[in-house]
C-alpha cells in the first residue's frame, strides 16, 4: 500500500507541492533552480514504480487552475450631490394611519399609531365640527423607534360641542405631514 505526505516549500514564489511516497520517493527539496525541474521529471521517475503512483503523482504534481477572474462593477461617481436641505423639506414625512377619539366626562382621548418615520413630534389639533379653523393644542415628543400608540387627553371641552381632533407629523426639519383627522365626536 502506497502512503502519500504532501510537504510545502516556498520557491521562487510559488508554492511547489511534493508528493514524499513512503520507501519509493524521498528528501526534502532545496529552494534552488535544479528543484522546480526535478519537480517536473519527478513522475517520470515514479511512472516506473507501479502504474498506480503514477498517478498519484500527476495528481500530486497537477497545477491548480487559476481562479476565475470577477470583473469589477464600477458605481458611477455622482457628478451632482443629493438634494439640499431646500429639497428635502419638500418632502412630507408620513401622516398617522388614524386617529381614534373617544369621550370621557369631561375630556377626550386621542389615540393614534406612530409611523415609524424619525420625528421631532406629533401636532394636536382641534376644530368645533361646524367651523373650518383649527386650533393647535399640543405637540406630542417622539422618542425611540416611533413605532408606539401615542396619546392625548383633551380636558378643555364644553359637554354638549361636538369636535374633530386632527394629528400631524413634524420631522427634524419642521416639517410637517398632511394631517389625518378623527371622527366627530361629542364631548360628555
Amino acid at each position: 500500500m502506497v502512503a502519500g505526505l504532501y510537504l510545502k516549500r516556498m520557491c521562487r514564489r510559488k508554492v511547489l507541492t511534493v508528493l514524499m511516497l513512503a520507501g519509493v520517493w524521498s528528501g526534502l527539496w532545496a529552494c534552488a533552480p535544479g528543484a522546480v525541474d526535478a519537480l517536473n521529471t519527478a513522475p517520470a521517475v515514479l511512472a516506473s514504480q507501479s502504474p498506480m503512483t503514477t498517478s498519484l503523482v500527476k495528481t500530486a504534481t497537477a497545477r491548480p487552475k487559476p481562479s476565475p477572474v470577477i470583473p469589477r462593477v464600477s458605481s458611477p461617481i455622482p457628478t451632482e450631490p443629493g438634494i439640499d436641505v431646500t429639497q428635502a423639506q419638500e418632502i412630507l414625512p408620513l401622516q398617522p394611519s388614524s386617529v381614534l377619539a373617544v369621550s370621557r366626562l369631561g375630556e377626550i382621548r386621542i389615540e393614534w399609531p406612530g409611523t415609524g418615520e424619525s420625528l421631532l413630534y406629533y401636532e394636536v389639533f382641534r376644530r368645533i365640527s361646524t367651523s373650518e379653523d383649527w386650533s393647535a393644542l399640543e405637540q406630542i415628543k417622539v422618542s425611540g423607534d416611533n413605532l408606539a400608540r401615542f396619546h392625548y387627553t383633551d380636558q378643555m371641552v364644553d359637554p354638549g360641542v361636538e369636535y374633530i381632533y386632527a394629528i400631524a407629523a413634524v420631522n427634524t426639519l419642521g416639517t410637517s405631514s398632511l394631517i389625518t383627522e378623527s371622527d366627530p365626536i361629542k364631548a360628555k
